[in-house]
């Protein structure tokens, strides 16, 4: 992990939510957060506030206030008279959090395979197949739809307090998560469709199991 690879080019504008009507503050937390979760930076990434700024096409203040939010959630780290920078985890701190993912994902996919209603199951269905289609323009669109199509799961298990958790793990991981998944994710693909085969069935069981299968897959193997 003491070789970090610079990030590419991130397009931080594609990241900016719909909803023209959010003030600025959020909409500047909200465009980083996403960029995070899907792991659009690499670890060791050094963030800075003016050119963020002037990309999002918003003054400064926003984007400090939204940064330093995400550095109180350990996402980022304050670099002093340097912005931010994305941590790069110990090995210990990366395997913990990835325990937590699986535990906690297993558990809520479990719920949503009894929970799921058919309308449920057909929305998630078709962000899988929306996933299969993206892959082919864009990794990062993939891997958008691919973050919609977890969190989608999750929400039908009903349990706000453990999908809190969820995001917040998603966004201390993603940076690192990203790179190994590309290089795993045609595998990756075919245990997606196991997971929505296991909610059709009703299979708490298969459920938790394919999902857990899917994260241990995604994890990078120089941390085990």
């Amino acid at each position: 992990m003491n070789n970090v690879v610079a990030s590419d080019k991130v397009d931080l504008r594609s990241y900016l939510p719909d909803d023209d009507s959010i003030g600025m503050n959020r909409r500047a937390y909200l465009t980083l957060r996403e960029a995070l979760l899907i792991g659009a930076y690499r670890p060791g990434t050094h963030l800075n506030i003016k050119p963020i700024a002037e990309e999002l096409g918003m003054s400064s203040m926003p984007v400090r206030e939204a940064m330093g939010r995400l550095s109180s959630e350990s996402v980022l780290e304050i670099m002093p008279n340097r912005g931010f920078k994305v941590p790069v985890l110990k090995i210990e701190t990366f395997r913990e959090l990835l325990m937590l993912r699986i535990r906690l994902e297993e558990m809520a996919g479990a719920h949503a395979a009894v929970l799921a209603t058919q309308e449920d199951i057909e929305t998630i269905s078709a962000l899988y197949e929306e996933m299969l289609t993206a892959q082919k323009r864009s990794m990062d669109e993939a891997l958008r739809i691919h973050r919609q199509f977890h969190f989608a799961i999750y929400r039908v298990a009903n349990m706000p307090i453990m999908m809190e958790f969820i995001e917040q793990l998603w966004l201390r991981l993603g940076p690192h998560i990203y790179a190994s998944l590309k290089k795993t994710w045609a595998t990756d693909v075919k245990r997606h469709h196991e997971i929505v085969a296991a909610l059709r069935a009703r299979d708490s069981v298969g459920a938790a199991q394919a999902i857990r299968d899917d994260i241990a897959s995604g994890a990078d193997p120089a941390f085990y």
